[in-house]
């Protein structure tokens, strides 16, 4: 069972009183939270913090690039956040695929 309403306003309430007046880089706004056409919350890589950041995006094409790049360089970087939750115009969504696009590369000169 969760230890908080798995809302968005349940996850900003998180956030919230988790951070209260501290602030890190970025960090958006109450207001700017609930307005956010797209709203990320995050998992800390960092060991010993344990409190989610949140991100605000104006289309999902941010978090594709983010999730691209993971799968592009995971081997050569660590991540420095994983995504936790995810919610679109105020409702909760998940990823369900990553599609992988191939090319052809031209012969070198």
């Amino acid at each position: 069972m969760a230890m908080h309403d798995e809302t968005l306003l349940g996850w900003v309430q998180l956030h919230e009183r988790s951070w209260g007046q501290e602030r890190y880089k970025q960090r958006p706004t109450l207001e700017d939270m609930l307005k956010a056409p797209v709203l990320a919350f995050w998992y800390p890589s960092k060991r010993g913090e344990t409190r989610f950041t949140a991100s605000i995006h104006p289309t999902l094409r941010d978090l594709n690039a983010y999730a691209t790049h993971l799968l592009v360089y995971s081997k050569v970087e660590q991540p420095q956040q994983r995504l936790a939750r995810l919610f679109v115009d105020g409702r909760r969504v998940r990823i369900r695929g990553v599609r992988i696009l191939i090319e052809e590369l031209g012969q070198a000169t």
